[in-house]
């Protein structure tokens, strides 16, 4: 029986892996320039200047906490969905903000951990919070197309940042 494959085929191959190695060789030498650099200087999330400054260091961890309103009693896949935007939504506007915690807090797992609050009030408290300290933060607003009122904020993003600066803003908060 032969074999499906000609020695044409089989050269064929070996050439296109071989180029494909050399090739994902020189672009990760010739474009690791242009990777941004790690350092500990971080934007701010508010729109004027605070002169701010994190507490952490590039070497610390990072995480991004998403805070949930209970108060709402929103379903699992409710919450899931509204997680989703808040991370979503997060993940952009550290794109722009704070692309140095972004680009750390990808490099380690990208943790995410769900906490809970228990009203609006409590919500645009650690907004206002993790802002003044520096970190970006995310509201989600929802449609109104399901269970919640339209404009009701269903979750509030902090991070990613500096695992100790998140925890001071949200550390005290239970786990979802």
């Amino acid at each position: 029986m032969s074999s499906p494959f000609s020695l044409r085929d089989t050269l064929a191959g070996g050439i296109g892996v071989t180029t494909g190695f050399v090739l994902g060789l020189f672009t990760r030498t010739v474009f690791r320039r242009f990777r941004p650099q790690l350092t500990s200087q971080y934007s701010s999330d508010s729109e004027e200047d605070i002169g701010w400054e994190p507490a952490g260091s590039v070497g610390e961890a990072h995480k991004l906490v998403l805070c949930v309103r209970t108060d709402l009693k929103m379903s699992k896949g409710k919450i899931a969905a509204q997680v989703g935007h808040a991370t979503i939504g997060a993940y952009k506007r550290a794109e722009t903000r704070n692309p140095t915690a972004l680009r750390i807090w990808e490099h380690n797992a990208q943790p995410k951990i769900a906490l809970q609050v228990s009203s609006r009030h409590q919500a645009e408290a650690l907004d206002r919070e993790a802002r003044r300290r520096g970190l970006v933060t995310y509201m989600v607003h929802d449609a109104g197309r399901t269970q919640i009122a339209a404009g009701s904020l269903t979750v509030l993003a902090v991070g990613p940042g500096p695992d100790s600066l998140v925890n001071q803003v949200t550390g005290s908060l239970r786990l979802l």
